[in-house]
């Protein structure tokens, strides 16, 4: 073997190699990519220098030893290289924590206890001696040695196949660079070993020390030209996978070159089929074509460092979104590009729209209850007036005695006064239940009769101006009470009815009847009419805010919707049933007061 040949090569690979790690090291931003790469480089130098050892040590000692970095270097190299490529590559298979990393791990372990326990079975050495020589491998090597060179084979070939993958998935040519650049400077060593241990080359040394410190130099060429070191195009995967927002990173022509698993969700389509697509194109999933083409055309305008926030999108699925975009300027090792997140909003401005209606709903009740007082005012003295009126014909029909035709007409007189004043006292009804309507909810929840909820409600639901929907009621007698507040589930019972009643226009004997019944620990109300009915597609969804299937000047969406909830709060369930052309039914179930 040309010893000297192989301590020259080793002797120039070596510092270059020190010179890369320290390099990696003062540019590495903390990824697992980064670390993955620093090991790598750093697991040569214990090969290198157990190269030396072994070749020019003249102890017996540092011999033995420099065989030994030598060996348990390449069995760690191997499946580090292997997961190193992966990680570059993105191929999730070979993540810590997958099936398939546990393999590439585990078997490399099992060689190095193999390895270790050589002195006791004798089956990775042949001839101890003649490896600590330098002569080839097929002189001492054992069935264990050969295993091992043919799975660390196996897993630097696997490895090239990741950057290949690379290579063919890249879709932009700045990353098809850099795919390149590592493949080659890979493979070259790789190559290099496999020849030597074939016995393939025409001299006796393997050219793998200084084929090591050709990658070097191609290392040091790619992280200063095309950022080879960045696992990222621009921005980590291990920090943008967990952002709850959709984010897209597209290079300078808005070439999409990654996104993460909330983009996925967002847009329905996997990181895989993104990859390579235009921003347009990408953003047309969720909006019109014509806004897709501007928005891209606003976001290549972008100069690096000028944000662009603050646009709203409204999706053609109904869905809101916030989209902030940004200009990266090329820096050091990190290619310039652009990034485009998007936020959902569909929730946050849903719930501003609630708001903002249930701030209708109050400044409606307050008015109602402005209302309400007014009336009460002049009510009071024309019930009284009433009231003097009818004692007044009394004293009349008193005074006129048998007077022929007086008696009659102070007896009509009566009757009208009579009538009148049950008139009064229906306005008063209603507009005490105005006021207990517009008043704040009642905090405490306390036993109450679910029959006069639904009396309550039919008097008020009466004041609709559509009379020709006949309300009735079949009230079960003696009906357990419940637990809960008697305005809110007024409130519940009053949507109900103005809602069917709604529905009823226009058909001929239209009828709402509400029932209430007991029964397995709960109390149900069950609001029935004979209208058109809800066509299925439509009844999943009656219950979702602003849902209505009515015009917009006939309805917000909201009155079923808070009347789902409030039924809830008082731990019951609402449902509904219907068919088209057979009318609809609301149940409504609450639990029973206890104690």
């Amino acid at each position: 073997m040309d010893t000297q040949a192989l301590i020259v090569q080793t002797a120039v690979a070596l510092p270059v190699i020190l010179g890369l790690v320290a390099y990696t090291l003062m540019r590495w931003d903390r990824t697992p990519l980064h670390g993955m790469i620093v090991a790598l480089l750093a697991s040569i130098v214990p090969w290198l220098t157990g190269i030396v050892l072994k070749l020019t040590a003249d102890a017996e000692g540092l011999r033995l030893l420099g065989l030994h970095l030598e060996q348990l270097a390449v069995l760690g190299m191997a499946p580090l290289f292997l997961l190193t490529m992966a990680r570059f590559a993105r191929i999730e298979g070979l993540l810590p924590g997958r099936p398939l990393f546990f393999v590439v791990v585990g078997a490399p372990i099992a060689l190095t206890v193999a390895y270790l326990s050589d002195p006791w079975h004798g089956l990775f050495y042949a001839d101890l001696a003649a490896a600590q020589d330098g002569v080839h491998p097929e002189r001492w090597g054992g069935p264990f040695y050969w295993a091992a060179q043919a799975w660390c084979g196996i897993l630097s070939t696997a490895g090239a196949g990741c950057l290949a993958y690379a290579v063919g998935s890249a879709r932009s040519a700045a990353e098809r660079r850099r795919a390149l650049i590592i493949l080659g400077a890979t493979l070259v060593p790789c190559l290099a070993h496999l020849i030597y241990v074939l016995g393939w080359q025409p001299f006796d040394h393997s050219l793998a020390p200084l084929t090591l410190g050709l990658t070097a130099a191609l290392f040091v060429y790619g992280v200063e030209a095309y950022g080879v070191l960045e696992g990222q195009p621009i921005v980590r995967s291990d920090v943008i996978e967990h952002l709850p927002d959709a984010l897209l990173l597209a290079d300078s022509t808005l070439l999409v070159l990654d996104a993460n698993s909330a983009a996925e969700a967002t847009l329905g389509c996997a990181r895989r089929g993104l990859r390579g697509l235009g921003m347009q194109e990408v953003l047309g999933r969720l909006v019109e074509a014509d806004e897709a083409r501007a928005l891209a055309e606003r976001i290549v305008a972008l100069e690096p460092g000028e944000g662009h926030s603050g646009a709203e999108l409204a999706g053609r699925d109904g869905r809101v979104f916030e989209l902030t975009a940004a200009s990266v300027r090329a820096e050091g090792t990190h290619p310039a590009g652009v990034f485009v997140s998007l936020r959902d909003r569909t929730a946050q401005r849903r719930g501003e729209r609630l708001l903002r209606e249930r701030q209708k709903l109050e400044s409606v009740g307050i008015l109602a209850a402005g209302v309400a007082h007014e009336v009460n005012n002049p009510l009071a003295f024309v019930r009284a007036n009433l009231a003097h009126l009818q004692s007044l014909a009394g004293d009349l029909e008193k005074a006129a005695g048998p007077a022929p035709g007086a008696g009659s007409a102070l007896a009509e007189m009566s009757e009208v006064v009579e009538e009148s004043l049950e008139g009064i006292e229906r306005i008063g009804r209603i507009v005490e239940g105005m006021l207990r309507f517009s008043r704040a909810p009642e905090e405490a929840m306390r036993p109450l009769d679910l029959n006069e909820v639904v009396r309550e409600s039919m008097r008020l639901a009466d004041l609709h101006r559509d009379r020709s929907v006949t309300v009735e009621s079949v009230l079960a007698p003696d009906l357990p009470r419940v637990q809960g507040s008697a305005d809110r589930l007024v409130q519940v019972m009053l949507n109900l009815f103005l809602n069917g009643k709604q529905a009823l226009s226009g058909i001929p004997e239209a009828r709402i009847v509400a029932e209430t019944a007991a029964g397995d620990g709960v109390a149900l109300v069950r609001v029935r009419d004979n209208g058109p009915g809800i066509e299925r597609e439509d009844l999943a969804r009656i219950f979702d805010p602003f849902f209505t299937t009515r015009g917009p000047d006939e309805g917000t969406g909201l009155g079923l919707s808070i009347a789902f909830d409030i039924v809830r709060e008082h731990g019951g369930v609402l449902e509904a049933d219907s068919e088209p052309g057979r009318g609809t039914c609301f149940t409504i179930r609450l639990p029973l007061a206890t104690g």
